[in-house]
């Protein structure tokens, strides 16, 4: 299936913020998702993110393959 990125609107209300590793603070239900094409990976999580960055534990960073200082798509449901 394709669409306009501009036309999905959990596209629209994400954002993109950087990889902290730690004990993962729960709250809201989120999308997050690596930024790599080849490789995508997505997970549904309970997050809460900062500003510019979002506390992964150290299992979701491994399920998105991603580390400390990378970036993450979230986007709240």
């Amino acid at each position: 299936m394709e669409a306009p990125l501009a036309d999905i609107r959990s596209v629209r209300r994400s954002r993109e913020v950087a990889v902290k590793i730690g004990a993962g603070k729960g709250g809201g239900t989120h999308l997050v998702s690596n930024t790599e094409l080849a490789g995508f990976r997505c997970a549904l999580a309970e997050l809460t993110p900062g500003q510019d960055s979002v506390e992964l534990d150290s299992e979701l960073a491994a399920a998105l393959n991603v580390k400390a200082g990378a970036s993450v798509r979230v986007a709240a449901l």
